[in-house]
């Protein structure tokens, strides 16, 4: 297991990512943002509270998961610091569900049996959904790497900045498809930056809007409604229509599912990864994501 990188400095309202002056020079380099041309997608859809129970059950099998729980991080990113408390909007948790069935223990289950669990909670959570602004790569690439986020989070724009770009041949040529889930936790500015993200989605910009605001993280101390605005403004959307669906229920629904979800399985802080069931805590080294997609390129080729 790579050690997670050290935490970056903090910034009054927020995290920012490690050497802002390096985040500030990605700015001219192409990041996830510019592999996809999106269509406008149906409205988000409300949480599903039947799903959210099924995937608490999950998540407490996939806590006897060994591998899992030690790799989850706690707080922004670090597997030791202490938990991040939720900020004021934050999506509330999942209520605690008890599961129908007990599951076995991991030292009861052959190398095989734990695989066909990991595959199947991997089933559940990820979508392949072709009208998803918030993912990007082919709907059914052979890898699958979801990815629980904050905008405020300094490990976030350090994956974003720093170790997203090397990903991107795989996502243009139909290998990954990366799927981004809301968890705004870190400041009481994510979940308003969150809604703000999707409301860029249904005009076809998440990805771009993704890009600046990691960008920009270590520069803009508040990213409240002026500098939102004013991002929705650049970026070219309509922002009437930009200020319309941030405020929206839906919207709103969707970051919040999304948290549940999180939630639901053992998501403590940001960045968590699961690439087609295979768990990665924090921002690692570009080379621990490589070795990971390979592996599972290879599985998903057997």
């Amino acid at each position: 297991m790579s050690s997670a990188p050290p935490p970056p400095p903090a910034v009054p309202g927020g995290p920012t990512p490690p050497g802002s002056s390096a985040a500030r020079s990605q700015a001219a380099q192409p990041q996830l943002g510019a592999q996809q041309t999106w269509v406008r997608p149906a409205a988000p859809r409300p949480p599903d509270r039947r799903r959210v129970v099924i995937l608490t059950a999950l998540g407490l099998v996939l806590a006897l998961l060994v591998a899992l729980v030690l790799l989850l991080p706690d707080g922004d990113g670090s597997p030791s610091a202490a938990p991040s408390a939720p900020s004021e909007g934050a999506a509330p948790s999942a209520e605690p569900t008890e599961p129908t069935d007990a599951a076995p223990a991991p030292d009861d289950l052959s190398p095989e049996e734990l695989q066909v669990q990991r595959d199947a909670l991997f089933a559940e959570l990820v979508r392949r959904d072709p009208t998803d602004p918030t993912a990007i790569g082919a709907v059914d690439a052979p890898v699958v790497m979801i990815m629980w986020a904050d905008f405020r989070c300094g490990y976030c724009a350090q994956f974003a900045l720093e170790t997203a770009p090397g990903l991107a041949e795989y996502v243009a040529d139909g290998r990954l498809r990366i799927e981004w889930r809301d968890f705004p936790r870190v400041t009481q500015q994510s979940p308003a930056i969150a809604a703000a993200a999707r409301a860029a989605g249904l005009q076809g910009r998440f990805w771009e809007f993704h890009d600046r605001v990691f960008i920009d993280q270590g520069s803009v101390e508040v990213m409240g409604d002026d500098y939102l605005r004013a991002v929705a403004g650049d970026l070219g959307l309509d922002v009437a229509r930009f200020d319309a669906d941030r405020a929206s229920a839906e919207v709103l629904a969707a970051v919040d599912a999304d948290a549940q979800q999180g939630v639901a399985i053992g998501v403590s802080g940001t960045p968590a990864f699961i690439v087609n069931g295979s768990p990665i805590a924090g921002s690692q080294p570009l080379e621990t994501f490589v070795a990971v997609i390979e592996t599972e390129l290879a599985r998903a080729t057997t």
